[in-house]
C-alpha cells in the first residue's frame, strides 16, 4: 500500500481487532462517525455480512464515494 501511496481509513472497532495481527502502513487512520470521514476517500470496501454492508452504506449516505465494494463474510449473502 505504501508503494502505491494508498492511505487506508479504517473503522475504529475493526482497527482495534486487527492492529496486532496485520501490518498496516503508518499512514493508516481511523474513523468512528460519519463526520470523521472527509471527501478525499476514493473508494470504500465493506468487509462483513449484509448487515455490515447496510450499516456502512448508511454511515456514508451523505458522502460522495464511489465505488463502494462489499465483500461478504456472512452466512446468508442476500445482497
Amino acid at each position: 500500500m505504501e508503494k502505491q501511496n494508498i492511505q487506508p481509513v479504517i473503522f475504529l472497532p475493526f482497527f482495534q481487532q486487527i492492529r496486532d495481527r496485520i501490518h498496516l502502513p503508518a499512514s493508516a487512520t481511523t474513523f468512528y462517525l460519519s463526520e470523521d470521514l472527509n471527501e478525499a476517500i476514493d473508494f470504500l470496501i465493506s468487509l462483513g455480512g449484509d448487515g455490515t454492508l447496510l450499516d456502512t452504506l448508511t454511515l456514508i449516505q451523505d458522502k460522495k464515494y464511489s465505488p463502494s465494494w462489499g465483500i461478504n463474510f456472512g452466512h446468508l449473502g442476500f445482497l
